[in-house]
């Protein structure tokens, strides 16, 4: 029984401590303002901690009251990406007139109040060294005489460089790859109530594993407050693993369930506070552009009020998309970069040499490299793992991943009458004798027939296929169809899909299945380059129909797995067999339920920040 006692912000019960952090009136009113879509401004940065009062513009200045703004704004919105920052900015003070620029104002010389209502990320200007000038604003004025053709200006742009600095002076981003013990976990309770029930793998069940299963960790989990309530109804009847403690910091502002993208964690060797959180400019989500997250981006005010040291970098990032690893071979560290990440800076005006040199400095490592977009994120595509012989980068093998779940889904067929046992026993004939193409069709037909419109089948068809109260039959029917669909295009060649007389979108469906497949490998022989050693675990990345077993955590003793569990827990068994053969005698292999969270496109790794002991 959990009971509350209430001191002033404090809120103590049996297992579980509820701490409010006061926020200023006018701040949370400013923040509880800010819809939930890309900035309209470019530079916009979403300012906290001890710049939580700077009011960081983030709308378009008014065409009608400010038309010269407003131009100029349109021109950082439609520009800065393809020319860079400090092209687009010559272009800013010149519809602005270098004359504005002479204001004379001791505490804002360069006019960067101005310039941030134009959208100009003026917090990146500093990176940009101008010859003989410290001020690359005062430089650009100077330039910008009258009867100087623009091209020319822009022209001299050329002999201004970029040498990023580090926010935090040695700071080295925590890797991911086995070399630290769990600190603390921070997480975000993104629902009070389970979806199914205990065992869904949802937002609250992946919380209820983790604080009742792990011991010897710190649990911090930011919530919105009006779930607060709810959510310790739920958890009355947890208790908490052994030497563990966990700490709930309420919120007004909602929030999700992807505590691993709004920040990323790291050490600063020697420091008297060495564990340093690095949070970007603001929280995003989406691939492209950046949809601003305000409940995701201020959760991290909350955390550092606990005393944990929380600082903000300039850069866009989500920490999903880089991955960090530590290679035996070399000494090494290194970090896996989704090419989102390139872009997503790219649109603050840097270059992709800038953002890779940034990136590399930003987060202590030796070099960064680049990774396709096969997935939304790369720890969707690569859990690594450092060896004492190198590191091994666990992959995706949709292709095993789809036999095992059509193996797993017969018995689910035969119970709702689309297999007869006749019907079962020829497929698993069909399967053992490896005749894939066969049984796809055969399968393919008999499930069609129960369609009610293309693509599309009665929910009453879904329940024989949940494998238990916990288990999503709709979800598992789903990833039949996906393993079907991805079967089909496995086993058929460019040409056969070509000339089978579907319907362009069906066509087209397939072969870009066969796509991703090819990018997938040159995922896997560019990572062979760099010395890393391949290994396929059944798992698959397909957005909300994603079944994958390597969006997990790996530490000194232990690989935390996300499993599905249900009608499909056979792949689980599966993988876990594979990372245990692999990862050896002395590492842990410890399933976590995280079927729900996986149809919302996200599993443990997602879910997740991990602070190391130093």
């Amino acid at each position: 029984m959990i009971t509350l006692f209430v001191y002033l912000a404090l809120c103590v019960t049996s297992d579980i401590v509820v701490k409010r952090v006061p926020v200023d009136p006018t701040v949370q009113a400013r923040r509880s303002a800010y819809p939930e879509k890309q900035p309209a401004l470019r530079g916009f940065r979403a300012t906290m901690l001890e710049a939580s009062s700077d009011d960081w513009p983030i709308a378009m200045p008014d065409p009608k009251t400010e038309p010269e703004l407003e131009r100029a704004a349109e021109l950082v919105a439609h520009r800065i990406a393809l020319d860079g920052l400090v092209p687009t900015l010559v272009r800013v003070i010149d519809i602005l007139g270098a004359g504005t620029f002479d204001s004379g104002d001791a505490a804002d010389p360069d006019r960067h109040d101005l310039l941030r209502r134009v959208g100009i990320p003026v917090d990146l200007l500093p990176y940009f060294e101008a010859p003989g000038s410290p001020s690359l604003v005062r430089w650009i004025v100077q330039q910008l005489v009258p009867g100087t053709r623009m091209d020319d200006v822009i022209a001299r742009t050329s002999s201004v460089t970029f040498a990023f600095r580090a926010t935090v002076p040695g700071f080295q981003v925590a890797t991911e790859s086995g070399e630290h013990k769990i600190a603390t976990l921070r997480l975000q309770a993104s629902s009070p109530t389970f979806f199914l029930s205990e065992g869904d793998g949802g937002a609250l069940d992946v919380v209820r594993q983790l604080v009742t299963g792990v011991e010897g960790v710190n649990f911090v989990a930011n919530i919105q407050e009006a779930n607060l309530e709810r959510f310790l109804g739920a958890a009355k009847s947890w208790t908490i693993a052994k030497s563990s403690t966990f700490t709930l910091l309420p919120q007004t502002l909602p929030i999700s369930e992807w505590a691993q993208d709004n920040c990323k964690v790291g050490l600063v060797p020697g420091d008297a506070h060495p564990v340093v959180t690095l949070v970007p400019r603001y929280a995003s989500r989406g691939e492209q552009g950046a949809m601003f997250l305000p409940g995701d981006t201020f959760a991290l005010e909350a955390f550092a009020a606990t005393g944990e040291r929380v600082v903000q970098s300039p850069l866009l990032f989500q920490g999903g998309n880089l991955l960090p690893v530590f290679d035996a071979n070399t000494g090494q560290r290194e970090m896996l970069v989704g090419e989102a990440e390139i872009a997503r800076n790219r649109s603050l005006g840097l270059t992709q040499a800038q953002v890779l040199e940034a990136f590399r400095t930003e987060f202590g490592v030796a070099r960064c490299i680049v990774l396709p977009a096969t997935s939304f994120h790369v720890d969707y595509e690569v859990c690594a793992r450092s060896t004492p012989t190198g590191l091994i980068a666990f992959m995706n093998d949709t292709s095993a991943a789809a036999r095992i779940l059509v193996r797993c889904a017969l018995p689910a067929l035969e119970r709702a009458g689309v297999l007869s046992a006749k019907g079962l026993e020829m497929a698993r004939a069909d399967m053992d004798g490896d005749r894939w193409y066969v049984l796809v069709q055969r399968l393919g037909d008999a499930i069609a027939a129960r369609a009610i419109d293309n693509g599309a089948y009665p929910e009453s068809l879904s329940k024989f296929f949940a494998g238990g109260p916990a288990d999503s039959g709709v979800g598992s029917l789903q990833r039949f169809l996906l393993a079907l669909d991805i079967l089909a295009a496995e086993t058929s060649g460019d040409a056969d899909i070509k000339n089978a007389k579907l319907d362009r979108y069906l066509t087209a469906y397939l072969l870009s299945m066969r796509g991703r497949e090819v990018e997938r490998q040159s995922v896997a022989n560019a990572l062979a380059k760099q010395g890393f050693r391949i290994v396929g675990v059944p798992s698959i990345s397909e957005g909300a129909r994603s079944l994958t077993t390597i969006n997990g955590v790996q530490t000194k003793s232990a690989y935390y797995m996300p499993a599905y569990g249900g009608l499909y827990a056979d792949l689980d068994r599966a993988a876990q067999s594979l990372f245990e053969k692999h990862l050896g005698p002395s590492v842990r292999v410890v399933p976590i339920l995280c079927g729900e969270s996986m149809r919302r496109d996200g599993a443990l790794h997602c879910a997740v920040s991990v602070l190391p002991r130093d």
